[in-house]
């Protein structure tokens, strides 16, 4: 297996355990095997060193990763935990994130991320920015298109997105991010969460 083939599986991997963290590179040097994760939020970077003759299989330390980040949770995610509530609804193929904070570009990559190792890539998201005080730069929004964009073509059309706001200036970003998915997804900008609500559910419906 390819380092960028094991970095982007262990990435989503960390995702689906609800992990702030991503994988930038790995290497060996002499016994040890080493991995630099960043967090997503702060930036934050954590070199992690396992002993190859104790973890001598990728799939070893892929675990012995994720348990050694589990352990340290409470204080490593802590930021990312107060950005945003997320909450997935098998049963209504809904995804729903709820932004405390204003979100960056790395926080909506985080949350696609796990949309995905999660298995639910087709399920409706439901973005409520109603309580943030500042808007997503558009270039944090073309960013995060582009993004959606390379893994539409690997995982097929994104399921439906909603987003609710009650800022003006938002609705600017929240178009720059919907005219760049086009082909990705179907995206719409709202100022009421019920009529988002209803935008989703009629879009999820089965096609007979």
């Amino acid at each position: 297996m390819t380092e960028r083939i094991w970095t982007e599986e262990v990435t989503r991997a960390l995702a689906a355990a609800g992990l702030p963290w991503q994988v930038g590179s790995c290497w060996c040097e002499k016994a040890a095997w080493a991995a630099e994760v960043v967090h997503r939020s702060t930036g934050k970077t954590r070199v992690i060193t396992l002993s190859l003759a104790t973890f001598s299989t990728a799939a070893l330390r892929r675990a012995e990763l994720i348990r050694t980040l589990q352990a340290n949770a409470p204080t490593m995610s802590k930021p990312l935990a107060e950005r945003f509530t997320y909450t997935a609804d098998a049963e209504r193929r809904l995804v729903r994130v709820k932004a405390l904070e204003p979100l960056n570009g790395d926080d909506l990559i985080g949350i696609i991320d796990r949309q995905l190792a999660e298995g639910s890539w087709s399920f409706g998201m439901l973005y409520d920015l109603r309580r943030t005080d500042r808007i997503t730069s558009r270039e944090d929004a073309a960013r995060v298109a582009d993004y959606v964009d390379q893994l539409t073509s690997k995982h097929g059309t994104r399921g439906p997105v909603a987003m609710v706001t009650s800022r003006g200036d938002m609705v600017g970003t929240g178009q720059v991010y919907a005219f760049r998915t086009t082909r990705s997804m179907q995206m719409e900008v709202f100022w009421d969460l019920q009529e988002a609500e209803a935008w989703l559910a009629e879009r999820l419906l089965p096609r007979g």
